[in-house]
């Protein structure tokens, strides 16, 4: 393989662990250098399945039915079954793996492999631990056969230099972390950083002593829990909701042992490179105000209002929109609004705005 090939390749690699060149470019170069079609880096997350795939030379709408066909199935797949169970830095090969098998186990898998011309194939786990398998390797079209010893020792020695790549950008992430966490110091917020399986990276001093006080959120084998075990259901699709880097976030409201609440703000790391290989969530946990509880009971007292309606009321009379409450509460949008409907007939108002003004007279 020409040395222009695989000097290319390094320089991209090396360019991709700061963000200055895409992961897909570094990810060609791989293949090229190695006298293959495609080159593929895949994380694996727990528990959130794939994070992200790239293939390159690879139809976009291909790589959008990879995981309806069973793709990221390891039942189905053999290269990711014997992927999830490799060593780092220990490569495999179709001698490892079992396509005859997979097809018959799913045969859409199967067409899909034959109608993109997934042939030989020789993959490596670069990184992993508990919480992410990272994998690269490179696919060659059927009619290109296996690897000449040369190319197997150029795919050998690019997989190093994209482990290092890996790991520098893996710590480039880390220190992010880090300082956003630091940035919240100056907040007097309790903010925590979690990883996608729950554990906390960083937390704000304020956060440190709302666990210490273990009312809301407590840590169990350092992952961010609500104290009161019946949230957790609740609490826990909150958060893989918040997963993705793409997404909104999510909220939900946990209570203490004597039922009060809190409200919990989830919202995804914000993403700036093409390709983050770690993802991490931002938990901003909010007690709700004793002003809110109080006019809550006035209002319950004087317009016979029921619990759930007294405490809508009391957030519109601080100014939450019906959607934000939803958020904040738990309950469906339209169920908010019938509510707010009561609401008005008892207490004689017809919209938000008289309803806030009443509410607030009664102080």
């Amino acid at each position: 393989m020409p040395t222009k090939a695989i000097d290319e390749a390094l320089h991209l690699i090396s360019r991709a662990a700061f963000g200055l060149a895409a992961w897909d470019e570094a990810m060609a170069s791989f293949a090229a250098a190695t006298g293959s079609r495609t080159g593929q880096l895949i994380g694996i997350g727990t528990p959130s399945g794939i994070q992200y795939n790239v293939m390159t030379e690879t139809d976009p709408a291909a790589l959008a039915t990879f995981v309806e066909v069973g793709g990221a199935d390891p039942h189905i797949n053999s290269r990711m079954r014997v992927g999830l169970f490799a060593p780092e830095m220990v490569a495999f090969d179709d001698h490892s793996l079992t396509p005859d098998l997979d097809a018959s186990r799913s045969p859409e898998f199967g067409a899909w492999i034959t109608d993109n011309r997934m042939g030989y194939c020789k993959l490596i786990n670069i990184r992993k631990d508990e919480n992410l398998i990272i994998g690269a390797g490179v696919i060659r079209d059927p009619a290109q056969g296996e690897m000449s010893r040369e190319q197997e020792k150029t795919f050998d020695l690019l997989a190093l230099a994209l482990r290092n790549a890996v790991d520098l950008q893996l710590a480039l992430e880390g220190d992010q972390i880090q300082l956003v966490a630091q940035s919240f110091e100056s907040l007097a917020k309790p903010i925590f950083i979690c990883n996608v399986g729950g554990q906390i990276v960083a937390m704000s001093p304020q956060a440190e002593a709302m666990l210490a006080e273990g009312h809301w959120l407590t840590v169990r084998l350092n992952r961010l829990l609500p104290a009161y075990a019946k949230d957790a259901g609740q609490f826990e699709s909150a958060f893989q909701r918040a997963v993705d880097p793409l997404g909104s976030g999510s909220s939900v409201v946990i209570h203490d042992a004597g039922g009060a609440p809190m409200h919990v703000l989830l919202r995804p790391l914000p993403v700036t490179e093409r390709l983050r290989l770690t993802r991490a969530v931002i938990v901003v946990p909010s007690v709700v105000s004793d002003q809110t509880e109080r006019l809550a009971t006035l209002a319950q007292q004087v317009f016979a209002l029921t619990k759930t309606e007294s405490r809508i009321a009391a957030l519109i009379a601080h100014g939450q929109s019906p959607n934000a409450i939803a958020k904040a509460t738990g309950i469906a949008p339209s169920t908010v609004r019938s509510h707010l409907k009561r609401i008005f007939a008892k207490t004689g108002v017809h919209g938000q705005v008289e309803l806030g003004s009443l509410l607030n007279s009664l102080r």
